[in-house]
């Protein structure tokens, strides 16, 4: 009996044992991995990205493709295109972190004459601006473009008239021509009196009807300010007494106007979208003249600048002076130096100069602006300011004979020097 007892015991021991062994470890919770950029907060669930990078910026529809150099530190990118692409109209790729987006999209046109803001948003909202910088190439390599060729017709030869005067003539384009108003010898060389058109694509000269008003003065220089420009598809030049002269191509006719303004003695001004911007000679002073309601406004500026304006013009919807000598012709410090001008507020801006020290002869023979730049000649060397960029180019060794008159029909500057030759610089606009 005592041994039934103890197996009975046995059984039962034997039984738990087997039961502990058979039962199964729980299975565990299964936890949720963190993605990039992300935590893991109580409760498992994954927080959205907050990577908001840009990795690649491009323009791969150039010829060759230019990828931008990003500063992720500074959050900026800087490409450099070549002298021929237009710049106002890229489209770069952008590639950004993954789940993020970005502003203005991938594939958009845009203009980059000035700074473009690209914005990523991450997957959690949080945003990354970049500043996006485009320049073309400088150097002689970024305007190889340009050809200069001299023209082969000339002026008919007429013995009164004054080709020895190297300021002597007006020289303008009007549409798709170029007229040029020569003075004649008679009355001590002060009356313009002969008027001719050039035909470039016929590369032939065709005088028209004498220029029919007189010098009223004794003052050569002052008998027309430096002030001619088209307006409403006619063209005006200023004479002695500040008024306006006006040809119109369509009946082959000079008139004056009958309305002028006394800002215009001795100005160096700019024509843009109906209105006549300018500087006086030492720029004491600018004015605006509204050519729809003929109305002139004077600003005058709070410092006035120690040399001549060389030359202004209006870009970029500004207005810039260049000063490039003293009164004397020279310069002076050995730089072409720029300056916007803030005439609402009278102030003058210092922009990029260029150091033109090094040439041997440093007078500027002739300028001219096509679009946004000026190009600036100077017995052998091309410079080329860029107002939407404020970056100076150079070529340089270029043979040229043109003279202190040009005009621009779209991208070719002409200009026409004292001895009756005519240029013609295709530019790479």
């Amino acid at each position: 009996m005592k041994n039934q007892f103890k197996v009975l015991i046995w059984c039962i021991l034997a039984g738990i044992s087997f039961y502990a062994c058979d039962k199964k470890e729980p299975t565990p919770t299964p936890t949720t991995p963190t993605t990039p950029g992300g935590t893991t907060p109580p409760g498992g669930t994954t927080s959205k990205s907050s990577a908001k990078a840009i990795s690649k910026f491009s323009f791969a529809g150039l010829s060759p493709a230019v990828e931008g150099t990003i500063d992720e530190t500074a959050k900026t990118i800087k490409a450099t295109v070549p002298a021929t692409a237009d710049i106002t109209k890229l489209a770069p790729s952008v590639t950004v972190s993954a789940k993020a987006t970005v502003s203005p999209a991938t594939g958009v046109t845009q203009d980059f004459s000035k700074d473009v803001t690209y914005t990523v948003t991450a997957e959690d909202g949080t945003v990354q601006a970049y500043k996006v910088s485009v320049s073309k190439t400088g150097g002689t390599s970024g305007v190889t473009t340009i050809t200069i060729t001299e023209k082969k017709a000339t002026m008919p030869t007429i013995s009164d008239m004054d080709y020895s005067n190297a300021w002597g003539g007006i020289l303008f384009a009007l549409n798709s021509k170029l007229y040029y108003l020569g003075r004649s010898r008679s009355n001590g060389g002060l009356d313009f009196k002969y008027f001719f058109e050039y035909d470039p694509s016929a590369d032939k000269w065709t005088q028209k009807e004498d220029f029919p008003f007189k010098h009223n003065g004794t003052n050569t220089s002052e008998n027309y300010a430096n002030t001619s420009f088209i307006h409403g598809g006619k063209a005006f030049i200023a004479n002695a007494n500040h008024s306006f002269f006006t040809y119109d191509p369509a009946t082959n006719k000079w008139t004056d106007a009958g309305f002028g303004f006394s800002s215009l003695s001795n100005d160096w001004t700019s024509y843009s979208e109906g209105k006549l911007y300018g500087v006086t000679g030492l720029l004491s002073n600018a004015f605006v003249v509204d050519m729809t309601d003929k109305t002139a406004r004077n600003y005058p500026m709070k410092v006035r600048q120690r040399f001549n304006a060389g030359t202004t013009f209006y870009a970029n919807k500004k207005l810039y002076s260049v000063v490039t000598t003293d009164i004397n012709g020279v310069i002076q410090t050995g730089k072409l130096e720029v300056y916007e001008v803030d005439y609402v507020n009278g102030n003058y801006i210092a922009k990029s100069s260029y150091d033109a020290s090094a040439f041997t002869a440093r007078n500027v023979n002739f300028t001219a602006q096509v679009g946004n730049r000026m190009y600036f000649f100077l017995n052998g060397n091309i410079l080329i300011y860029d107002a939407a960029t404020d970056k100076w180019e150079r070529v340089e060794k270029q043979t040229f004979g043109g003279g202190k008159l040009t005009a621009t029909i779209g991208k070719t500057i002409y200009s026409m020097n004292e001895y009756n030759k005519l240029i013609a610089i295709q530019t790479p606009e």
